[in-house]
């Protein structure tokens, strides 16, 4: 009977310390006074998008400085959104179109214009579900330059 008690004892006890140390890993940064939407690690930086910007830390969060870039969009009253890294360049979202920045968000071009769904990229290749007034599914091999429309393939 002792033993019993004694191995429950130790069960609620592990129970409860793996709770303690699950929550003691994580510490509190705000990158900036607004809401964060995406982080992603690009040579050996964090980044992070929120509304006004995008934003990086060489320090593992605990300063973060914003990426000044040139030209559209200048993200001062609008974000990024759904950003994926491939190859050194940022894909994300603005604006219910593609954009990538191979300059590590110093500029950025519109690859894709159009109202999208979703997009996925593997290496060079990016598939990406459009709406133009009817869905389609467009592809590129050639990271956004040129699409083809494959929704009949």
């Amino acid at each position: 009977m002792n033993q019993k008690k004694y191995k429950n004892l130790i069960l609620i006890i592990l129970f409860l310390s793996s709770f303690y140390n699950t929550f003691a890993q994580w510490v509190p940064t705000t990158p900036v006074s607004s809401p964060v939407f995406d982080f992603f690690e690009l040579d050996n930086k964090l980044y992070c998008t929120a509304f006004g910007g995008l934003y990086y830390s060489i320090d593992v969060g605990k300063n973060w400085n914003r990426v000044s870039n040139s030209g559209t969009p200048t993200f001062d009253n609008n974000h990024i959104t759904s950003t994926i890294v491939q190859n050194g360049i940022i894909y994300g979202i603005y604006n219910a179109s593609v954009w990538k920045s191979a300059n590590k968000g110093k500029t950025w071009k519109n690859i894709l214009p159009a109202v999208f769904w979703a997009f996925a990229i593997n290496n060079n290749e990016i598939m990406a579900i459009i709406d133009n007034g009817k869905e389609q599914l467009r592809f590129s091999k050639d990271t956004g330059n040129t699409w083809v429309d494959i929704s009949s393939s």
